[in-house]
């Protein structure tokens, strides 16, 4: 009696916890190499307009603006901060992003060396976000300028399966 009052005590609390404080997502594909691998699974904290906002270099769950289809990547620019993409390397306040942590700089070189130069400015509520992977793709910062309500959650850590069960290429 005793013990199954205690597995339905635990239950209820890991039915709780995934319902509303974290959020399971596996990565469809390379978006997010070589940080994140294709197939892994991550845990995210859910995001409440109440916990602290995301931070630069943080990986965020956001949801896009025109549908129901959920996605990832890099916090690069916070709001109301400014940035400058010219000869292929993105400036934020006069700051060159390779002073900033080695985890970063695969979201940064863009490879749009013949770009002109292009300013863009955050609004309130408003964070630039990168796939890591994003090497060649910037050249519009429109279509990753994401909205504070459209944020799902905040990366907290990840669980590699492939390591563990190798996945088996689909023939």
């Amino acid at each position: 009696m005793r013990f199954s009052v205690i597995c339905f005590i635990l239950f209820g609390a890991v039915i709780f916890v995934l319902t509303f404080l974290v959020q399971l997502y596996q990565i469809p594909d390379s978006s997010m190499n070589p940080s994140l691998e294709i197939y892994q699974y991550t845990i995210f904290k859910r995001y409440f307009h109440t916990t602290p906002a995301p931070s630069r270099g943080d990986i965020i769950l956001y949801q896009m603006s025109d549908s129901d289809v959920e996605k990832m990547g890099r916090v690069i620019a916070l709001p109301l901060e400014r940035m400058i993409l010219e000869g292929g390397k993105l400036y934020l306040d006069k700051r060159n992003f390779e002073e900033l942590e080695e985890s970063s700089l695969a979201a940064i070189n863009t490879g749009q060396e013949n770009l002109w130069r292009q300013w863009w400015e955050m609004r309130e509520g408003e964070y630039l976000v990168l796939e890591d992977n994003s090497f060649g793709k910037v050249t519009d910062f429109k279509n990753s300028i994401i909205k504070r309500d459209q944020i799902k959650g905040i990366f907290w850590f990840d669980i590699n399966l492939t390591k563990i069960i190798p996945v088996l290429p689909s023939s």
